[in-house]
């Protein structure tokens, strides 16, 4: 220590931004008494002070001494001194946690403060004052320098600061420095990710949390651009902030939504300049569509190239081309209208298309490409043909047996194959619905290059018709790679019961359709290992296949045959050998190691101590006493830097028995094997772990042993104990003392125990225990049980009483006050005190109905079933009463009120002729309840007389009475059939209708039944479903968690410890292998869902068969309905006579009514018995005309009554026509239950094939539904004959009625005189009885009429409505037929315009290499300006077929029609649901028709 030099800056440079866990510092010298740490953000940022330490904090600092920051105040650096005391003299330990004691840091994620706070670039440690024990005071020069600073160990805990956008820091050099920057996920860009990508601007950037990535977003540009800005109002705005810069195809706006000024939009929306050639053009001006007005010979939308087989566009004409017909298009000569240059084939280039691309060779007549590209195993891109290789086929005839071919199924499990000696061919079975596939032998395996662009042709056949076709038909597999495609593609036909030849090209162009496509290299790599062919060869569940002749045409060395000049021979680069480039030359290796024939060679790198290395691994042979893959050390007993590329790099060191040792910077040599607990340069030190002094620099010599610290430290740590004292420094297990002898405060336990760890925190829970003014929670050193809380429970207070919850408000736990009524129990979730309620119950408490439920009780709350088209509001009141629409009643609101229907429509109000009838009954009730009163009067207050001339009187009306009687028996029926039996026998054909009623509601009962059964089979599909979502989902996080952990964590502790052992890289090269399963389990699954949609696509062609084969049965129902349409008219004029007739009846039954209740209205001591008898013969004569008009009614109408018998009879024709087209029906639905069979077994597997089979099997069950209606509609006109006879049949009971009510009325007057005589109340009682019978029966009668007529009314709705449905579905056939014949063309289209563009744009590509090239052949003296411009011209015309090809808005057209379809099916999603629905409502009116219907007119209204 001199003066002046008390302070020490050390400052550690990050080179990027790390966020600081903890700071750690091993002082070999004393600690000092006063230092600081500090950290910048920045490399030329301000220096932040994180913590201070000093014995005086307030007199060196000016802080006042704390450990814990207060809230809010979360990044002060705070000062302590708990680190400055002078002892230990060496080895003193301090460490510094950055979110130790600062409250925010449990809200990290959402604190930019303290994120900000553990940021930092650079660490520096400020040592300004040493304990020196007051000797500066002295100012002795030679005792001061005595003092020093000296550090052991600086650590830094830390991770890249990467803003949560990256999982991975990477190594990177920046300017010649070394650094690391963050591999950024997200799309997000910057050294700290702290920026989104260019064109990723659409929302703003954010650092990314545990709950949310944030993302940053393509910006939407349509596809016209490639750069963008975040436009802060845009996003505003609209919630976008993309603002697009530089839109291509002449289009403008934020998003490149529109055109440019000057420009003119197409029909396909693509912004167009005419561009109209000056020299071919008459104007300049084009038309809507683009085209120009051409002069004669030019051709061309702008006028502006030859017609076909002519160049040399201008005044003069066009030259004729000299095209090499092996390279041109289609080995068609044919050239470019400017330069002449000819229209080669893909892999061809020259002006005369004589030459092949660069990559490419063979140029070749029968080659459609024209040229073979060089594989080279991608190391070399120059080859030609090699010499020596003849054509051959390899084929399997059959002749002689299966030559070793075999089959499996989809899950590769072994089928029996079959041969057939007498046809030699090969046969499978397959024994479900999944396919078969023939699988073939090696010798069709392994290196199959010369098959590239070759042919593999076979024979096949199917034992069955109706094949179902998908992409995986024909199967390639090879070097990790697999491509497929449909057995139909490549022109092929559809298998059938028929021998058939089938070829396909190995070749990667689109036109060849396999799929996946891949690249030239690609295609070639799966040949150059193919390991397997696969041939679906059943096509039908359970169906057969038949194949034969098989053949792959290939190439060999040495064989007989043709020449095969497609076979290469590359010239290879530097460090590469052989004929393909596939080894390495000498001095070279493979990178990576091991990887093959596709690894590129790099030069061994040996630093200068080996010559040679291995190829495959890159391990050097070293010399120079080195050591290691690389030679890049020196070996054991050696010391020096084996990286200066010299012999004597490494020298022995200077140890005993040749022990290794290391060379210091200073260049000292340390050796570092000592005796056991020895340790230093000369090893004259004890080592960590041991105490002593053996050199006796302290006292006394002590030899170095063993610290005691009852092994409560970590033997690998450093720092155990006191190297002198023995102290022990480092107790573990939450022990302490000299000898870790006992355990912290705050834990509780045997610290002395064989079993370490005995010492165990008393984790109290800091919610549920009460608090200490000093330290952590305490709790018994025995049983460990903390100090809980009021109504806390446990033995870590971490637990709420039962009825109680919210353990984390710190006050103790609060009762939950569940409601009695409304809750199930006491008790709630302890997190949030949400009690369990009953059923229709919600609230915290359990203490209120849910929205449309009511009648809150310990039963729940029932829910209101408002009708959704008769009630106003779907909430009801506490009663359960829902507010209904004007004219709708019910406490569902669910009926029309009397004289209303059509609920569907508001309920109407009824004829005007239903008026006359409401009035009556109206009227009728009066009287009856008038007549209800006076009865009630006569039987409370009955009155007595003894006048003898009341009573002759009475006697006299007795007599008429009995006299009428008589004549109402008489006019009743037969004179064994009274009016009362007949009512009797009325009664009982009522309750025969109540019966059908019932077994109606039966029927209705099962139908609901059957349709809950099918909802609960959907259920358990989507529960399937989603199982295998979940699996798949869980499989994707598994292979993104564990698997990327696993490995992750290997290369960490491989990092850490700093070598490459053998156990680590075992480690590693499971963790990689366990990873590579996950991704195998989920390309299964991905194959899984594959064969899902396959299986999707067959029901789907199954279905659209099914439908055509249901359009002609839609007609035929037309032309059916036509038919009922015409015999309906009819039936309304029958209806008309049948109304005049009701109305006349109506009128009879209204004045018998008006008799019967003016005879009841009459008080007794006033009887006039000759006006009675008056009446009563009035009423006869007027019964007996009555009775004369309707026989006379139905003798007017017995033509009509012929007319309706042809018409039945017609009817029953129309019905046997319905039955027959149910029968063709049911043969459809018999179809759509095999294709919903295929469909349920798919949906296993995937959503979509359960949807479309679905689909297949509503639709056609709707048809069937129609025809059952059709059918019950024609019965109708059937019953219109007994409704008649019944309108007679009650107005003769009518008139009955009328007579039995004068009956009553005579019987009434002989017992009010017998009651005279002391039997009155007797008499009186019995003649109130009677009347109440009769009326109690007229009652029920009516009711039972009135609920048959409402529902025959239901059940005429239901029929109206589904005619309309039936209509509906007719018209959405034919719009999903239109729809179906669109998108086959929109496809057709698109795949033309793909086509078109392909071509566009190759011409122009070509068109550009012949202009460079001849400008590369252009003579620098040449000064033919002529041909400059032709070549400008020529260029131009090139950018125009550019142009013109409009790739841009030709993607931007599919992605539109993408987007169309995507809405279609969507669309048709909805629909299916709503045919569901309607489905099940046209089953539930089937099932509500009656065998027979009644319409049955009220005896009596109500009272």
């Amino acid at each position: 220590m001199l003066a002046g030099h008390n302070q020490v800056n050390l400052t550690l440079n990050l080179g990027k931004a790390f966020d600081i866990t903890y700071i750690r510092l091993v002082f070999h010298s004393p600690r000092p008494q006063s230092f600081a740490i500090y950290k910048r953000s920045s490399e030329n940022g301000t220096w932040t002070p994180y913590q201070f330490y000093s014995a005086t904090c307030r007199d060196s600092y000016g802080l006042p001494e704390s450990q814990y920051a207060p809230r809010g105040e979360d990044t002060r650096a705070l000062c302590t001194s708990e680190y400055s005391d002078i002892s230990p003299l060496t080895g003193g330990n301090i460490a510094f946690s950055t979110l130790e004691g600062r409250p925010a840091a449990y809200f990290f994620d959402s604190s930019a403060e303290m994120q900000e706070f553990v940021s930092a670039t650079d660490i520096r440690i400020t040592l300004d004052r040493m304990n020196t024990f007051g000797d500066e005071y002295f100012g002795d020069a030679q005792v001061l320098r005595s003092y020093f600073y000296a550090i052991a160990d600086f650590a830094v805990g830390a991770r890249c600061k990467c803003n949560g956008h990256a999982s991975v820091c990477t190594e990177a050099r920046e300017g010649g420095r070394r650094g690391r920057e963050c591999r950024c996920e997200h799309n997000t860009d910057g050294p700290d990710c702290q920026r989104c990508l260019p064109f990723y601007n659409d929302a703003p950037w954010r650092r990314a949390t545990a709950q949310d990535a944030y993302e940053c977003k393509a910006c939407e540009c349509n596809g016209f651009a490639t750069r963008c800005f975040f436009d802060k109002d845009l996003y505003e705005q609209t919630g976008h902030g993309g603002h697009c810069l530089d839109c291509l195809g002449n289009r403008a706006g934020a998003n490149c939504e529109r055109c440019k000024d000057t420009f003119y939009e197409r029909e396909d929306k693509v912004c167009i300049n005419c561009n109209c050639d000056e020299k071919g053009s008459r104007s300049l001006q084009c038309n809507a569509r683009g085209q120009c007005q051409c002069k004669p010979g030019v051709t061309g939308e702008k006028c502006d190239r030859c017609e076909a087989n002519h160049y040399d566009f201008g005044p003069h004409g066009c030259t004729p081309c000299n095209c090499n017909e092996a390279g041109s298009a289609d080995n068609s000569p044919n050239c470019d209208p400017y330069s002449g240059a000819c229209a080669c084939k893909e892999h061809v280039e020259g002006k005369r298309c004589a030459v092949c691309k660069p990559g490419f060779f063979n140029l070749d007549t029968e080659n459609e490409f024209g040229c073979t590209p060089c594989f080279c195993y991608g190391h070399s891109s120059v080859c030609q043909s090699a010499p020596g290789y003849s054509k051959v086929t390899i084929e399997s005839a059959f002749a002689r047996g299966n030559e070793k071919w075999t089959a499996e199924d989809v899950t590769a499990q072994p089928i029996p194959s079959e041969y057939n000696s007498i046809t030699q061919t090969i046969g499978v079975s397959a024994p479900s619905r999944d396919p078969v596939y023939f699988v073939a032998p090696d010798k069709f395996l392994g290196d199959q290059r010369a098959s590239y662009n070759q042919d593999l042709s076979f024979h096949l056949r199917i034992g069955e018709n109706g094949p179902s076709p998908t992409v995986q038909d024909v199967v390639l597999e090879g070097s990790g790679l697999s491509i497929s495609q449909a057995i139909f593609g490549q022109g092929n036909k559809l298998p059938t019961v028929k021998d058939q030849e089938y070829t396909f090209r190995l070749h990667e162009n689109q036109d060849y359709g396999w799929q996946p496509r891949l690249t030239a290299r690609e295609l070639m790599s799966l040949l150059s290992n193919l390991t397997a062919i696969k041939i679906r060869g059943t096509y039908t569940p359970e169906g057969v296949g038949f194949l034969d002749d098989v053949k792959l045409q290939a190439a060999r060395r040495g064989a007989a045959g043709q020449s095969a000049q497609w076979i290469e021979m590359c010239t290879c680069p530097e460090g590469y050998v052989g004929q393909f480039c596939e080894s390495c030359a000498p001095g070279f290796r493979h990178d990576p190691v091991h990887g093959g024939p596709f690894a590129r060679c790099v030069p061994c790198n040996c630093h200068g101590h080996a010559d040679i290395c291995d190829a495959d691994t890159g391990r050097c042979i070293c010399q120079h006493n080195t050591a290691g893959d690389n030679c890049d050390r020196c070996a054991k007993g050696y010391y020096g830097n084996a990286l200066q590329q010299t012999s004597n790099d490494c020298k022995p060191c200077p140890c005993p028995d040749g022990g290794p040792c290391f060379q210091l910077p200073d260049e000292t040599v340390i050796c570092l094997e000592c005796p056991k607990g020895y340790a230093g340069p000369k090893c004259d030190l004890c080592s960590d772990g041991f105490y002593g002094d053996p050199t006796g620099r302290f006292g006394d010599v002590k030899l170095c042993q063993a610290c005691d610290c009852n092994e409560n430290v970590d033997p690998n740590a450093v720092g155990n104990c006191n190297r002198t004292s023995g102290e022990c420094l480092k107790c573990i297990y939450n022990t302490g003392g000299f000898e870790c002898e006992s355990c912290l405060p705050g834990f509780y336990g045997d610290p002395l125990s064989q079993t370490k760890g005995d010492c165990k925190p008393c984790q109290c829970s800091p919610y549920g225990t009460n608090e200490t003014k000093f330290g952590p929670l305490i709790c018994d050193q025995f049983t460990g049980q903390c100090q809980c809380k009021p109504h806390v429970l446990g033995t870590n207070c971490d637990s709420c009483e039962p009825g109680y919850f919210n353990i984390l408000s710190g006050e103790g736990c609060q009762a939950c006050d569940c409601d009695p009524i409304g809750s199930v129990n006491h008790t709630c979730n302890v997190n949030t005190g949400q009690c369990v309620c009953r059923e229709g119950i919600t609230g915290l408490h359990c203490d209120q109905c849910l929205p449309y439920h009511y009648g809150f009780s310990t039963d729940g709350c029932k829910p209101c079933d408002c009708d959704g088209i008769g009630s106003t509001n779907l909430q009801c009141d506490p009663s359960g009463q829902c507010p209904c629409y004007e004219n709708v009643e019910g406490r569902r609101c669910d009926r029309c009120k009397e004289n209303k229907y059509d609920r569907q429509h508001g309920c109407r109000d009824c004829p005007a002729c239903y008026n006359l009838v409401q009035d009556a009954v109206s009227a009728h009730r009066s009287k009856l309840n008038e007549l209800k009163r006076v009865l009630k009067d006569i039987a409370n207050n009955p009155t007595t007389t003894d006048d003898s001339d009341f009573e002759s009187r009475l006697a006299e009306v007795q007599r008429n009475v009995d006299k009428l009687h008589e004549d109402a028996k008489t006019g009743a029926g037969s004179e064994d059939t009274s009016l009362l039996q007949k009512i009797e026998d009325f009664r009982k054909q009522l309750e025969a209708v109540a019966s059908s009623t019932t077994q109606v509601k039966k029927w209705t009962k099962q139908a609901a039944i059957a349709t809950e059964q099918g909802e609960k089979n959907v259920t358990m599909a989507e529960k399937t479903i989603e199982r295998i979502q979940s699996n798949l989902k869980n499989t994707m996080e598994y292979l993104q968690t564990d698997g990327k952990a696993a490995l992750q964590k290997a290369l960490d502790r491989s990092n850490e410890f700093g070598q490459r052992s053998a156990q680590m890289s075992d480690i590693v090269r499971k963790a990689r292998t366990k990873a590579e399963q996950q991704e195998d389990e989920v390309e299964k699954i991905k194959k899984i869902a594959e064969e899902a949609k396959n299986v999707s696509s067959k029901a789907f062609t199954l279905a659209n068969s099914a439908l055509n084969q249901q359009q002609n049965t839609s007609n035929e129902l037309r032309k059916l309905g036509g038919d009922i349409v015409q015999l309906g008219q009819k039936l309304e004029g029958i209806k008309g006579y049948a109304t005049m007739t009701s109305a006349r009846v109506n009128a009879t039954h209204e004045d018998a009514l008006s008799v019967y209740s003016d005879i009841f209205a009459l008080i007794l001591p006033d009887i006039n018995v000759p006006k009675i008898k008056e009446d009563a013969n009035i009423a006869k004569v007027e019964a007996e005309r009555m009775k004369t008009d309707a026989e006379e009614l139905v003798s007017s109408h017995t033509e009509l009554l012929k007319d309706l018998n042809i018409q039945m009879e017609q009817s029953e024709g129309l019905l046997q026509a319905g039955e027959q087209q149910r029968d063709k029906a049911t043969e459809l639905l018999s179809q759509v239950d095999a294709a919903y069979a295929k469909a349920t077994e798919a949906v296993e597997t995937g959503e979509k094939i359960f949807l479309e089979a679905q689909e297949t099997y509503a639709t056609l069950q709707k048809f069937d539904k129609q025809v059952q209606e059709s059918r019950a509609q024609a019965p109708k006109a059937l019953k219109q004959k007994p409704n008649i006879t019944q309108l007679i049949t009650e107005a003769k009971i009518k008139t009955n009625d009328a007579r039995l009510a004068l009956a009553g009325a005579q019987t009434n007057s002989q017992n009010a005189r017998d009651s005279a005589q002391d039997a009155q109340v007797k008499y009186a009682d019995q003649a109130s009885k009677e009347a109440d019978e009769i009326r109690q029966g007229a009652q029920e009668t009516k009711e039972k009429a009135g609920k048959l007529r409402d529902e025959a009314d239901l059940l005429a709705e239901r029929v109206v409505e589904t005619g309309r449905n039936v209509g509906q579905l007719e018209q959405q056939a034919t719009r999903d037929e239109d729809l179906t014949s669109s998108a086959k063309k929109n496809v057709g289209q698109a795949k033309s315009d793909v086509s078109d563009a392909a071509k566009q744009v190759q011409k122009a590509l070509e068109e550009v290499e012949a202009i460079i090239k001849e400008l590369n052949e252009y003579s620098d003296t040449n000064d033919d300006s002529q041909d400059l411009n032709n070549l400008e011209e020529r260029l131009e015309a090139a950018k125009q077929e550019f142009d013109r090809a409009n790739l841009d808005n030709r993607i931007e057209s599919l992605t539109s029609a993408k987007q169309a379809q995507t809405q279609w099916m969507k669309s048709y999603q909805e629909d299916l649901e709503r045919l569901v629905a309607e489905v099940d409502n046209i089953g539930e009116i089937s099932e509500a028709l009656p065998s027979n219907c009644f319409k049955q007119l009220a005896l009596e209204p109500d009272p």
